[in-house]
């Protein structure tokens, strides 16, 4: 069924910064932009031969804030780009060569993102940033190229949040193995320090 996996993860999310992060402005935001994806989901602005979905306009507007808030905009610039001709790349490739007999598309597209986003950016932010601009510029993109051809197809489906949905989602997992990982190698460090003061 389209639409589950991102549903499914686009609630945990939202139960997550609702109820388990500190109260504050950006937490209200953060939890603001997630319900709105999900209430918007499947409401499409119809332009000349080209329909959009509102969620996929939430999700570039908050990709375009977070990544106003990073650093490094240049370089990150770049890597949205690289991301963007990647899933555009890929999305040719599924037409041209039945990739989906080896692997599932629902897979191989987001294990093929999350390997571009993770070698060419660090920390939470900057992936999460990258990943919305460069699939949601890509999706764009694909539609257009297919219009060009007088082929229509709707930016930001079901399918398409899916993807995205679950290639952040892996990103979340991520920070928190490292966060896990670098809290318990400090308090090892503090075990070991009254150990080493010992004559």
């Amino acid at each position: 069924m389209d639409g589950l996996l991102f549903l499914w993860i686009s609630w945990m999310l939202w139960v997550m910064v609702t109820f388990f992060i500190r109260r504050n402005q950006g937490r209200y935001k953060l939890s603001i932009w997630i319900l709105t994806t999900i209430i918007c989901s499947n409401i499409y602005v119809m332009i000349p031969s080209l329909d959009i979905s509102l969620s996929f306009i939430s999700l570039i507007v908050g990709g375009f804030v977070l990544f106003v808030m990073t650093n490094q905009r240049v370089y990150h610039f770049i890597c949205s780009f690289t991301v963007m001709i990647g899933y555009v790349s890929f999305l040719i490739w599924e037409q041209q060569a039945p990739v989906w007999v080896l692997l599932p598309r629902d897979v191989l597209l987001p294990f093929f993102m999350l390997i571009m986003c993770t070698f060419i950016a660090q920390g939470l932010l900057s992936r999460t940033a990258i990943v919305l601009i460069g699939m949601c510029c890509g999706d764009l993109l694909y539609s257009l190229m297919l219009l060009q051809y007088s082929f229509e197809r709707a930016v930001g489906t079901l399918i398409f949040l899916d993807s995205l949905f679950v290639v952040i989602f892996i990103l979340f997992i991520i920070e928190g193995l490292r966060v896990c990982t670098s809290y318990v190698k400090v308090r090892i460090h503090h075990m070991k320090l009254p150990l080493q003061a010992k004559p």
